[in-house]
């Protein structure tokens, strides 16, 4: 046991020492004044934490963590509950990724609905701080009664402790670390092997040189067909990784500016795009897809957060069952620099006992003993030394999480800036483009500017100095003209219909725009809803789309598509996913779903795949064989013709007879069943004794009359968020508004209902204004799904 310390040692001496780096400044001391000779006041009681009393708090924890994770970290809030002196209750909520968890957070600073603890990146701290939202956990960490140790404090990571005090907030302490991770460099040893190489690569070329070569000599064990060096995943993180392994940093801090733009990050992109204009390198496209590649024998390099390892050895043993390890990402120098990161934990501005008893928690959460069963469960990298100690043993059974845990020393950290949340968002459009061929230093450039430009408004709203501009003399932003014959505003729409009656009336609605703004207007259908969200990334100054819920959550996270209205159907702006079954079918409830065989629209549906998919498995039901049909009609026919046993599509609430009470959620969605029989196709729509049909199966009227008497309506899924009006993210406001209000106004007109809002068009029937995060249900949906763009093409 003493000999395999001794390198767990070598590594805590390190970390104290190149770690030592990020510690702030002491905090200056007031100097001493005078005595005053004015008579004083009668004195007030100062505040004394002392006086406070935690007893009996109820708090609530927003957390990111699923499956074992959450199943631990439940553990440790129940045994926190059980055991507190003090009575106090932790309820842990999951409440998405970190960037869902983010969004939420700036919706409730300084809102009775916040939270009491919230993890959150240095970044994400600092962005709230600028609301003054978040507790300044100094107050308490060296009072006598409720603070922590010198002994303990001195036992965390200098470097990591440090990482949560903020000098551009007077040094507070607006986070706890509770763990830490790394970008690390994934590989398979065996493949290696057999490509002729005993280790992994150290230097670019190295690295370069395998990856290519793999490509054309796949791997013997591999369980699919098929070969790739290297999968990149398109992510900040990465691009910082790869700028620190080439020698430089995303971040100039002794001029307070981002640094794209530096020779590091160029080369390190010029590199990238080497790769893959050599077919060297492609891109991950679905999510965790380098995952279950890497896994199955097919990729030979991925890199990624350490945090993912027990994710990549469980995907070896189910898949091509090779020796793999991790090493540091190929750099340029003596020694490699990791990208080391992970979220703190923050307190929220509520009451003083409320803020005590979530401080008492995180002592409890972050203590030798929990920090010890985390470290294991999670297989993060503790933050205290006394834990890592303990770990010798948890090394053995997975040497991986050794290797990553002795490269901690090499650590460089991401910025803890206000708003780098923000500026992720246009790193990640930008690396996008590099890799699709756009010019390196120009996007580089480009994003320079952007990306200072965010930081100085951040900064603006503190005392800290605004940051120096990127270049001394920007060039004047050309004037872009729009709505021109040279140049009309283009109108997408999703070929979820017949395109002949969507170009029909989309022309209907451009002229009426037209005459109402005097804008020139074009309408297209892109051949798929994927290349309807490309060209809206492509033309961000001149595009508005009609859009789904699911493609616009990606839209709007691959380049900032910008959503203004959602759809209105029969005075609804949500909808739900129907699941339909024969009218004489056995299957009577959601259980008998289970091993049946399911009909779908497409995978890229939000109502025909999406909800249903994330919804089944919420339920427990696990189909059979599954069908893609290739639309909603195509779905509801599956069912009529005996094709499937149950299928999913859209549900919209059928219209009431003049004088009955409306259709109302919780209501039996289907016609009542002493009218099936009357039911018949009146002009042109379906009546059933004087209710319209409106769901999907409406659609199929025509070949198939008798629909309603042979499919019925089994259940509806929860309710969805109705298609999108969205706007490129660079789309004019001054020109967006003026449409927007020609919009509402044409919304009211019966040429809308002739072209946006007939039945064999979108059937909308009216609009209302949305915003971003009404759809953050659909982003939870996309995330369980593992939904990419490739879904829609």
């Amino acid at each position: 046991m003493r000999k395999r310390l001794y390198g767990v040692m070598a590594v805590l001496l390190a970390l104290s020492l190149l770690l030592a780096a990020c510690k702030p400044a002491e905090t200056p001391q007031p100097t001493e004044e005078a005595p005053s000779s004015v008579t004083e006041a009668t004195e007030v009681p100062a505040f004394s934490w002392d006086n406070v009393d935690p007893a009996g708090q109820e708090i609530v924890f927003w957390h990111n963590h699923t499956q074992d994770r959450e199943t631990a970290l439940l553990e440790i809030v129940d045994e926190f509950n059980q055991t507190n002196e003090w009575g106090i209750t932790v309820t842990a909520e999951y409440q998405g990724a970190y960037a869902d968890i983010f969004n939420k957070m700036l919706a409730v600073l300084n809102d009775p609905g916040a939270p009491d603890i919230v993890v959150a990146y240095q970044n994400q701290a600092a962005t709230y701080q600028l609301s003054d939202a978040l507790f300044d956990m100094n107050e308490l960490m060296d009072n006598p009664k409720w603070g922590v140790s010198e002994a303990d404090q001195s036992d965390f990571f200098e470097g990591f402790f440090a990482q949560d005090v903020f000098p551009i907030f007077g040094n507070q302490r607006l986070g706890y670390p509770p763990n830490r991770s790394m970008e690390v460099l994934y590989y398979n040893m065996d493949w290696l092997k057999e490509l002729g190489y005993d280790a992994p690569p150290q230097t670019p070329d190295q690295f370069k040189e395998m990856a290519c070569k793999a490509v054309e000599q796949p791997f013997s064990k591999a369980t699919v067909e098929g070969a790739k060096g290297y999968e990149l995943s398109i992510d900040a993180s990465r691009w910082a990784s790869w700028t620190f392994a080439f020698g430089g940093d995303i971040y100039d801090y002794a001029n307070n500016q981002y640094s794209y733009s530096s020779e590091a990050s160029q080369n390190a992109l010029s590199f990238i795009q080497e790769m893959f204009d050599e077919g060297c390198a492609v891109q991950v496209t679905e999510r965790y897809g380098d995952q279950t590649d890497f896994g199955n024998g097919s990729l030979l390099f991925s890199v990624g957060s350490s945090s993912g390892l027990p994710f990549y050895g469980q995907a070896v043993d189910e898949g091509a069952a090779f020796d793999w390890s991790v090493g540091p990402i190929p750099y340029i120098g003596e020694e490699p620099v990791m990208n080391v990161y992970g979220a703190s934990v923050s307190i929220p501005k509520t009451t003083n006992e409320r803020q005590l008893a979530a401080w008492l928690f995180l002592k409890y959460y972050t203590s030798t003993d929990v920090q010890t069963k985390w470290a294991i469960a999670s297989q993060y990298f503790p933050v205290r030394a006394s834990v890592a100690e303990g770990l010798a043993d948890f090394f053995d059974t997975l040497p991986p999480y050794k290797t990553a845990f002795e490269m901690l020393q090499y650590a460089h950290f991401e910025p803890p800036v206000p708003g780098y949340d923000f500026v992720r968002n246009e790193v990640n459009a930008a690396m996008a483009a590099i890799v699709d061929g756009a010019d390196v230093a120009t996007t580089i450039a480009d994003l320079d500017s952007v990306a200072n430009d965010m930081l100085a408004e951040q900064m603006s709203q503190t005392s800290a100095p605004t940051p120096l501009p990127p270049t001394p003399t920007p060039e004047p932003t050309p004037v872009v003209t729009i709505g021109t014959v040279e140049n009309p505003i283009k109108v997408l729409f999703v070929p979820s219909v017949d395109a002949n009656v969507i170009t029909t009336g989309g022309e209907m609605m451009a002229a009426a725009l037209k005459e109402a703004t005097g804008l020139e207007f074009e309408v297209s259908v892109p051949t798929s809803y994927a290349a309807t969200v490309e060209e809206m990334c492509a033309s961000p100054d001149n595009t508005m789309g009609f859009i789904p819920a699911t493609p616009y959550v990606l839209a709007n996270q691959l380049c900032g598509v910008d959503v203004a209205f959602k759809a209105v159907r029969r005075g609804y702006s949500v909808y739900w996913a129907q699941i339909l079954v024969a009218r004489d079918s056995d299957i009577t409830s959601i259980e008998d779903l289970n091993g049946k065989t399911w009909g779908y629209p497409d995978a890229g549906s939000t109502s025909g795949f999406q909800v249903p998919s994330a919804w089944m498995t919420e339920m427990g039901i696990v189909p059979g064989e599954t069908v893609e049909t290739g639309g909603h009609n195509q779905s509801v026919a599956a069912v009529y013709n005996g094709d499937v046993d149950f299928s999913t599509s859209f549900f919209s609430p059928p219209a009431a007879p003049e004088g009955e009470t409306p259709w109302a959620i919780g209501d039996y969605p289907d016609i009542p069943d002493d009218l099936v029989s009357e039911c018949a196709v009146v002009d042109d729509t379906i009546m059933c004794g004087g209710w319209q049909v409106l769901d999907a199966r409406a659609n199929i009227r025509t070949e198939a009359p008798d629909v309603i008497q042979k499919v019925k309506i089994l259940a509806l899924t929860p309710a969805i968020p109705n298609d999108t009006l969205s706007f490129g993210p660079d789309f004019p406001a001054d020109v967006r508004e003026k449409i927007e209000q020609a919009l509402l106004e044409f919304a009211k007109t019966d040429s809308w209902m002739e072209s946006i809002g007939h039945p064999d068009f979108y059937n909308w029937t009216g609009l209302d204004v949305a915003v971003d995060a009404d759809y953050d249900v659909i982003r939870l949906v996309a995330e369980a799904n593992g939904t990419s763009l490739e879904n829609f093409r």
